[in-house]
């Protein structure tokens, strides 16, 4: 009787300590694992990139970055938001935190937080096609499709389109302004073609008395572009030009 009691003893120690091992072994694999960014059917209307801001107001996106509020370009900031949607961690680095700071974890690296979770985002991967990145909560290291390595999207420039008109001068057939039509001019056409924006001024007209809108034909299609001193206008919204490109687009004005 003893000794079959002893047996049910050991036999019961075994259990118990495989169950605290399985549980074990399980709790480190959950610690190291990661699903997804975001579940495919969450609504997302804010996130931030560092020191960025981002935050949707009815079907638009607004940048943050300190004391600065412009529009973000919203097209590419759904594309952004959708393609998280189908990111997956199914490509594991690293485990060994010792490591880490070979792929640009550390503790300076640009935080990523969405949806009350935050990534660390580390270097480029070697092609310059991915992306290192670490949930902040999983130990390990995920590589990833993106190209948020070295904190790019913690720029205003990666949100906000560099250029207001964006026209291909090669094939402009014709520019009219005021009813004229206006000569054509090689350094002209690339100038209207290609407005690079400056600083956001906001969505009202900065100076209205000395508004230009220029007609802008490829074949039948026409594209209104709409400057001032020193100012174009994109969307909704006014942008700064530089003093050069105002007197490019103006000259022609005294020829026409």
């Amino acid at each position: 009787m003893l000794i079959k009691n002893n047996n049910n003893f050991w036999i019961s120690l075994f259990l118990v300590g495989l169950i605290a091992l399985i549980y074990s072994f399980v709790k480190i694999q959950k610690n190291n694992a990661f699903d997804s960014i975001l579940d495919k059917n969450e609504i997302v209307n804010k996130f931030s990139f560092g020191d960025i801001e981002l935050y949707k107001d009815g079907e638009n996106w607004w940048l943050k970055k300190g004391e600065v509020t412009q529009p973000a370009e919203t097209n590419l900031v759904d594309s952004f938001v959708k393609r998280l949607r189908q990111l997956e961690f199914d490509k594991k680095i690293s485990e060994n935190k010792d490591r880490f700071s070979e792929f640009g974890i550390t503790s300076d690296s640009t935080k990523f937080v969405i949806s009350g979770k935050t990534f660390l985002i580390g270097h480029l991967g070697d092609r310059y096609e991915s992306s290192f990145v670490k949930p902040e909560k999983v130990d390990a290291v995920f590589e990833l499709p993106v190209v948020w390595g070295d904190g790019g999207p913690a720029k205003i420039d990666y949100w906000v389109e560099k250029l207001a008109t964006n026209i291909s001068y090669s094939q402009i057939t014709k520019v009219v302004a005021s009813g004229n039509e206006i000569k054509k001019d090689e350094n002209f056409l690339k100038k209207i073609a290609y407005i690079e924006k400056g600083k956001y001024l906001g969505g009202v007209v900065p100076t209205p008395e000395s508004k230009v809108v220029f007609e802008v034909y490829v074949g039948e299609d026409k594209n209104i572009v709409e400057i001032g001193k020193y100012w174009v206008k994109s969307g909704n919204y006014y942008y700064q030009i530089k003093q050069d490109d105002f007197d490019v687009l103006t000259s022609v004005l005294k020829k026409s």
